[in-house]
């Protein structure tokens, strides 16, 4: 038979039983409420550290647009190199450059990019009415060939090919080329946005002044606008009556 003492020692075992119970469910409540809180901090951190790369990156894009803004401003100051010719003392900078595209440097050294072109005249310059094989305008001007890139901000519409008689026989010599190309090399070319190409073929008689035109390379249109060019072939090279083109961002290509 049971005594009372027994009976009381039954009800104290079932009331510890029952607090562990307790005390182990909100103990593994707390855990899982720790582990979700944990977890949360670690996605904010994670979320935290892409906003810094993210601004981080932003901030130096936006100091390499800078510093290259200031390099091709400072290089745009530069003289070209006129050998010989007091005449052509103020030319506009539709002869300077400064660029570097890593595409191209497999074409180009570096050199070729950041030397000013060298102009110089032959015999009366090319802007009077002289034989024009003996009387041309010297253009060595590396940036003007088909393989180089665009820069923008060149324009072959200042005073140097808008002389009295409307233009100026010109020869291209050196590493950008001494021909105008016959066909359409497209835009973003010659250090330019737009491009030039004779519409025509080269004269293979010596000493005879053919009429041709020149083709302005546009957007999806190989033959944007039109001008009246005139050449001669003398003897080894080519000599070409330019006129100013219509358009800034536009100039005179050669292969």
């Amino acid at each position: 038979m049971s005594t009372a003492s027994d009976n009381l020692s039954i009800v104290w075992t079932e009331k510890s039983f029952s607090s562990s119970s307790d005390t182990n469910s909100c103990s593994a409540t707390g855990n899982s409420t720790t582990k979700e809180r944990l977890s949360s901090s670690k996605r904010t951190r994670y979320i935290l550290l892409i906003m810094i790369a993210i601004v981080v990156l932003m901030i130096v894009a936006i100091v390499v647009a800078a510093l290259s803004f200031l390099y091709m401003n400072e290089v745009s100051k530069t003289e070209p190199t006129v050998v010989g010719n007091d005449n052509l003392t103020g030319i506009n900078s539709f002869y300077l450059f400064s660029v570097v595209d890593f595409n191209t440097l497999l074409t180009f050294s570096v050199s070729a990019y950041t030397r000013a072109p060298i102009i110089y005249e032959v015999g009366e310059g090319g802007a009077s009415g002289h034989s024009p094989c003996t009387s041309y305008t010297v253009i060595d001007d590396p940036l003007r060939n088909v393989a180089s890139p665009s820069i923008g901000g060149t324009c072959d519409t200042g005073p140097f090919f808008n002389t009295s008689i409307g233009g100026r026989w010109t020869r291209f010599v050196g590493t950008g080329g001494t021909m105008i190309p016959v066909t359409s090399v497209g835009t973003q070319h010659c250090g330019a946005y737009l491009t030039t190409w004779i519409n025509g073929t080269l004269p293979t008689t010596s000493n005879v002044i053919v009429n041709s035109t020149v083709c302005t390379d546009g957007i999806a249109v190989p033959c944007l606008g039109q001008l009246p060019v005139s050449l001669i072939k003398c003897n080894t090279f080519y000599v070409y009556f330019l006129s100013p083109l219509p358009y800034c961002n536009a100039r005179y290509c050669t292969v």
